[in-house]
């Protein structure tokens, strides 16, 4: 048994006290702390609550935003209140170490004085002699110890005493900055007062209180944040592209060794202008830096960063965001609805103003073959960000993105979408599947403006898609069911109905009695044999169950031969 024991509260339960406050948008009073112990004084006067004053909670202070800095006072106090509890129990933990090794030493007193050169003394006086000096040296040491633990005691009061002081702080920008300069806050907290100007802030201070506080890693080095920041601060105007370049990638380095808290710290901390000094340098230097570059920097920001620093950082690096291309006339719209990757269903599927049939068709057949292939290759970062999972020659491919999709002007779907109103109000997993294949395939959804099955197939799982021609001379209808048996996924694409004359072209983009899109891709459903024997293909067309054009469409062999001129089977 220890001599002394620790605080009643760990300091790991108040932190964890303070993240559920934090959490709780509805809880204003009420942060707990359990800081009542016999014999600290001032940690009374605080009760067993660290509390918003009823006082307080006058009509002044009820709003959104007292609200929310009055619980980042609370939290902050909180956060003090641990602090002086881990120096508390860390105090104490010295003490009975110092006294579990006097202990283990006899506590300093020689047995051999008493029982080798006790002469003229009976053993029962020589035992009680050696006794009697071991316990005035353990009781002189429990007493000095005794002292210390005073001192301990007091030290922790003082601690009582300012997360009051701080508790009962005016929620003024000014004092909510001083919090923040002394690292009671965590970095994100702040992000949406604008009264708090982290970029006026003493950095290295900062860096050093944030790291006592537990907040950011030790590891965190303030000047390396400054590199960074003078990197940007130092990019040309556009008249050295090849200084720019070689800076960013200076940058890059420094950035992909920082742990989520220090990213979200350096762009905290990044005035406006920088980051637009960054976004305007990856512009003008895209094509020396190459699309690879700008996937790995959207990987490593977006899956860091916190929800509110994600759309400060989006906001200016527009960059990042894939070229709306062949959507002109649309805008960025952040998403509303929920991802619902778990839920894909093949009638969600509507492909919407890009021309990439071939690449939504694809997509279809790798769902109807598997109902968890979306969900398995979507993952929500949970920060308004998202990494789709694609392939380059066999080999994984991360790609993030943000939760900002192409609307029209009036603010439905302008891109891939799974409601067949085009309203925007059904699940998202579609559209970011499509933003997400953009940014893979060259940064705008020009660069998925036509293509083929099987190309869209291998991109999707890595694995070596066949691309054959149609007609008496391409894969038959028994050909297509043995692989769609075998688990293989085939979509198709038609050709058009033009003759060899140049005034028999094809005009109205529908073949075969307007059952057909022409120069379109399909899903290919199922081939199913006929009582008579014969075989029919059924196709899904990649435009919905409310398209302009028939969704599910049966073709006779004599059919497929005629109007099917591209077969795409997955590997």
């Amino acid at each position: 048994m220890s001599l002394f024991e620790h605080y009643k509260s760990t300091p790991e339960s108040i932190v964890a006290q303070r993240a559920a406050a934090l959490a709780d948008s509805e809880q204003l009073v009420g942060v707990r702390t359990q800081v009542l112990s016999s014999h600290v004084n001032a940690s009374s006067g605080i009760g067993g609550i660290l509390a918003i004053p009823a006082a307080r909670l006058d009509p002044a202070y009820v709003n959104a935003d007292r609200s929310a800095k009055l619980k980042l006072i609370a939290s902050a106090s909180l956060l003090q209140w641990a602090t002086s509890v881990r120096t508390y129990d860390t105090g104490i933990d010295t003490l009975n170490r110092t006294y579990d090794d006097a202990k283990a030493a006899g506590f300093g007193v020689d047995p051999d004085h008493y029982y080798l050169h006790g002469a003229g003394m009976t053993q029962a006086q020589r035992d009680a002699a050696y006794h009697h000096a071991l316990g005035a040296a353990e009781s002189s040491l429990i007493a000095m110890l005794t002292r210390e633990k005073g001192r301990l005691d007091a030290t922790l009061d003082d601690g009582a005493t300012t997360a009051k002081t701080t508790l009962n702080t005016d929620p003024s920008d000014a004092n909510l900055t001083k919090l923040f300069q002394a690292g009671l806050f965590p970095i994100e907290s702040t992000l949406s007062f604008s009264g708090i100007d982290v970029t006026k802030l003493d950095l290295t201070a900062l860096v050093a209180n944030l790291k006592a506080m537990g907040l950011i890693p030790d590891s965190v080095d303030a000047a390396t944040l400054q590199e960074m920041e003078s990197i940007l601060h130092n990019l040309s105007s556009g008249g050295d592209l090849f200084a720019d370049v070689s800076a960013l990638g200076d940058l890059a380095d420094l950035l992909q060794d920082l742990d989520p808290a220090t990213l979200t710290l350096f762009i905290a901390i990044l005035p406006e202008e920088d980051l637009d000094k960054w976004n305007d340098a990856l512009e003008r230097n895209g094509t020396l830096l190459g699309n690879d570059y700008q996937l790995a920097l959207s990987n490593l920001m977006l899956q860091s960063l916190t929800e509110d620093e994600v759309r400060r950082f989006m906001r200016s690096m527009t960059t990042l965001q894939p070229g709306l291309g062949q959507l002109d006339g649309s805008h960025w719209k952040w998403l509303e609805q929920e991802l619902g990757a778990d839920s894909a269903a093949m009638d969600e599927i509507n492909q919407g103003g890009v021309g990439d049939c071939w690449f939504i068709a694809s997509i279809g057949a790798e769902l109807q073959k598997d109902p968890d292939f979306v969900q398995d290759h979507i993952h929500d970062n949970g920060n308004g960000t998202y990494t789709v999972t694609f392939y380059d020659d066999g080999e994984p491919v991360q790609v993030t993105v943000d939760g900002e999709i192409p609307a029209s002007p009036d603010g439905g779907a302008a891109g891939a979408h799974t409601d067949s109103d085009w309203s925007l109000s059904g699940p998202a997993w579609l559209a970011i599947y499509e933003k997400a294949y953009a940014s893979y395939k060259g940064g705008s959804y020009q660069d998925i403006k036509g293509g083929w099955g099987d190309e869209g197939m291998s991109d999707l799982t890595g694995h070596d898609a066949d691309r054959s021609g149609g007609g008496i001379f391409g894969p038959s209808l028994e050909d297509i069911q043995d692989s769609l048996d075998s688990g293989h996924p085939v979509t198709v694409g038609t050709g058009d109905d033009a003759g060899f004359f140049p005034w028999q072209g094809d005009d109205d983009e529908r073949i075969d009695d307007q059952k057909l899109v022409s120069h379109h891709e399909y899903i290919v459903k199922e081939v199913v044999t006929l009582p008579d024997g014969q075989r029919e293909i059924v196709l899904l067309n990649p435009w919905g169950p409310k398209g302009s054009a028939p969704y599910e469409v049966h073709l006779s062999q004599a059919e497929y031969y005629s109007w099917i001129n591209e077969v795409a089977i997955d590997g």
